[in-house]
């Protein structure tokens, strides 16, 4: 009887002891998270733009929504580190071959450099795709420590001059750009026909990218309906009157397809539309409008295709975006069980220590 009295004192002083340490780890792992704070993201972008007469309308996007675009990767929970280059090429007997901006955290940098960017040259249907992606990946000063993505956004309307003397092959490039651990992102602008998307598709693949269309928007009239006239590549889609919100045209006329909104056209099929330049209302046939040159007075996507690509790098190095696509799914699928708090569960086993 006596051995038992005198042990609950002991029991008392185990749990108390053993209360105390875990309120002290509790309190030393809250602060080593505040002195330890999840590292950010880190990204390295190049634009790799074909900088030739075609490209006029795609390089103004660029131009105007390289803030939005900033702004809205750097919106991520905790803020991103990325930095961004230009590199711009033309072709043979252009008044420059290729031109290079190098990495900055300064957007301001960034935008009074592209401001700078005139799309003018070219003439034969290809560029020196070849010679911008090598110095893009082997000229810039990428940032070589673990962890950082790496990417090159390469946006044209044209496949590469492989008949050059003393050129480098894309895939001799795709090798290097894989060594470093570069993504080549491909775009394709309205123009580009199949064998040069071809082309584009396997430059982003040999390193792991991946090839998209970019999508124009023009508002038309057919059969006494307004529509909505999208472009991707040279094939061209319809969606009928309140078949898309304001906004959804933007994930891509290839996708919209899939989902049953959009139909595809007839060449033949004669459209209304209003002239931007003009203000002159005209009608002309699908085909006369799917080409580089149609296209330049029409919005695209493609802000919306970049910043999508690295707002994805950047979450799948820890960042959280509220209105991202994967946080979305998250959200969907995911059920958050509510657990008691510390102090109750440190309650409930002590008094079980009685029971």
């Amino acid at each position: 009887m006596t051995s038992i009295v005198k042990t609950k004192p002991l029991y008392i002083l185990a749990a108390i002891f053993t209360l105390f340490v875990f309120m002290s780890t509790m309190a030393s792992a809250q602060t080593s998270s505040r002195m330890n704070p999840q590292k950010a993201a880190r990204i390295d972008v190049c634009f790799l733009l074909d900088s030739t007469g075609s490209m006029a309308d795609e390089i103004d996007v660029v131009k105007e929504k390289i803030w939005e675009i900033v702004n809205d990767i750097l919106l991520g929970d905790p803020r991103p580190d990325v930095r961004f280059s230009i590199v711009t090429y033309r072709d043979r007997g252009d008044e420059y071959i290729v031109k290079t901006i190098p990495f900055t955290r300064d957007v301001d940098r960034i935008h009074a450099d592209l401001m700078q960017i005139r799309a003018t040259g070219g003439g034969d249907k290809r560029e020196d795709v070849n010679k911008g992606f090598r110095t893009a990946v082997n000229n810039l000063e990428w940032d070589n420590r673990n962890g950082v993505a790496r990417m090159i956004f390469l946006i044209g309307d044209a496949g590469p001059h492989m008949d050059y003397e003393q050129t480098v092959p894309y895939d001799k490039t795709a090798k290097i750009a894989t060594n470093k651990g570069i993504q080549v992102f491909s775009i394709g602008c309205s123009g580009i026909d199949q064998r040069e998307i071809n082309e584009f598709t396997e430059i982003a693949t040999l390193t792991g990218g991946q090839f998209e269309f970019l999508t124009y928007k023009m508002d038309i009239e057919q059969d006494g309906e307004r529509k909505t006239l999208l472009i991707t590549g040279d094939d061209a889609s319809i969606a009928e009157p309140d078949m898309l919100s304001s906004s959804e045209w933007r994930k891509g006329a290839v996708e919209l397809k899939e989902e049953g909104k959009v139909r595809g056209t007839e060449k033949s099929e004669k459209i209304h539309f209003k002239d931007e330049v003009t203000g002159e209302d005209k009608e002309t046939g699908v085909s006369e409008l799917t080409n580089s040159y149609a296209t330049q007075s029409m919005e695209n996507n493609l802000d919306t295709v970049i910043r999508r690509q690295i707002q994805i790098q950047a979450e799948m190095q820890g960042a959280k975006y509220d209105d991202s696509e994967m946080t979305v799914k998250i959200k969907e699928t995911t059920v958050i069980k509510k657990r008691k708090p510390w102090y109750v569960r440190v309650a409930d086993w002590f008094n079980g220590l009685f029971d």
